[in-house]
């Protein structure tokens, strides 16, 4: 078996869709003129199973918020990524993305402009993807796991510095085979302004053993960042980061914003933020801004994050009122699993104060820069271990 196929077949990458088969060459078409219809079903089908637990009148009541029929995903991934067909390559075609279908036990292909639901930036961004002079590691004898990951030996100078057109072949083939040196899957993140964020995943097996403070022979520098072979990586990004934006625009994403990050076992290099900001407007007036920090958690269906927050926002007004009859003022409330604080800044004018609780460092941070960026100051979050879950009444008052 070619050792790159054996590499994505026991590492495969999560489809996103849960106990779904995933879309693509191997799974369902997704069929967006069905949606209506398919949606009904998708309610019907909840209903019958909520009707042992759920009151029938409550089911009856229930309001339903439909998603937009196209482009309304606003992440991908993480995509294993793979070489073509040699019939693939001569249509120009340099990568292919796929997801792994767990019935199949086989990577179903990924086509994006044949899955309307990925947002428009990220369907470009996807195919420009594939036809970029990407090379996936010359040698296909490299591709395993025992191999050893190795700067290659392109200067950065030359990616960087001579732009004549005599010249343009050779620097599109260095930047493409630096960026293609062990790569193994792509995520995408969008947002509704346009604003784009791609995080490149690659293997180096020696990075497995590798103790604390320890560098590779390449890594001449005080961080990876600053060594020979960082300085190569960020500027062969800088030419996939300029393809990238023109393919996005040229698919109508006018004034597009994008960042790119690669990825190495306890390695990151960061080609301008490692973030996206979304925007959300509510019905109540408010535009709520979010810093959303790679590869944490957050919607991906950004228009229905909409529906979410001005649902919660109007159920949470009308228990507070029901409370004012008995209260002089406003209740506390306490949110665990706070997040971000996408649900936590939207719910803050509706309380006296806000005590949210979250364990992972990063969502801890993003959720007090979101708290300084919409300027609320009613909210105190804490950053706690398991325990607070189990017993709220530690939280320190």
């Amino acid at each position: 078996m070619d050792p790159m196929a054996e590499v994505l077949r026991t590492r495969p990458a999560r489809s996103g869709r849960t106990g779904q088969r995933p879309f693509g060459s191997l799974g369902d078409k997704i069929e967006v003129d069905r949606y209506a219809e398919l949606l009904r079903k998708k309610v019907s089908d909840v209903k019958e199973q909520l009707k042992s637990v759920v009151a029938a009148s409550v089911l009856e009541q229930a309001k339903i918020f439909s998603s937009e029929r196209t482009q309304s995903q606003h992440r991908a991934g993480p995509l294993a990524i793979q070489r073509p067909t040699a019939a693939r390559r001569s249509e120009g075609i340099f990568l292919e993305f796929s997801c792994w279908d767990p019935e199949a036990k086989d990577h179903s292909l990924i086509d994006p402009v044949e899955v309307p639901i990925y947002s428009l930036a990220i369907s470009a961004a996807l195919e420009a993807m594939r036809r970029m002079p990407i090379v996936l590691d010359g040698d296909v004898s490299e591709c395993n796991d025992d191999a050893e990951w190795e700067c290659v030996d392109t200067d950065a100078t030359s990616v960087r510095a001579d732009r004549s057109a005599d010249r343009s072949a050779d620097r599109s083939a260095a930047w493409g085979k630096i960026i293609g040196h062990g790569l193994r899957s792509a995520q995408f993140h969008s947002t509704l302004s346009g604003e784009l964020m791609v995080c490149l995943a690659y293997q180096d097996a020696r990075l497995k053993y590798l103790k604390k403070g320890e560098v590779l022979p390449e890594e001449d520098g005080n961080t990876f960042e600053t060594s020979s072979q960082g300085q190569t990586w960020k500027a062969a990004a800088a030419e996939f980061k300029a393809l990238l934006h023109q393919g996005v625009e040229a698919a109508g994403v006018q004034g597009s914003k994008i960042d790119v990050i690669g990825r190495w076992k306890r390695r990151r290099l960061v080609l301008g933020r490692d973030f996206v900001q979304e925007s959300f407007a509510l019905e109540d007036g408010r535009t709520l801004t979010y810093h959303q920090p790679e590869g944490q958690l957050s919607n991906p269906n950004a228009s229905c994050e909409v529906h979410c927050l001005n649902w919660l926002c109007q159920q949470a007004k009308e228990a507070v009122a029901q409370t004012r009859t008995s209260r002089s003022s406003s209740p506390v409330l306490l949110e665990l699993h706070s997040g971000g604080g996408n649900n936590t800044v939207a719910l803050a004018p509706t309380f006296q104060e806000v005590r949210a609780v979250e364990i992972n460092r990063i969502l801890a941070e993003a959720a007090e820069e979101n708290l300084k960026m919409n300027n609320i100051k009613s909210i105190r979050c804490t950053r706690m271990l398991n325990e607070v879950y189990r017993n709220p009444a530690s939280l320190p008052v």
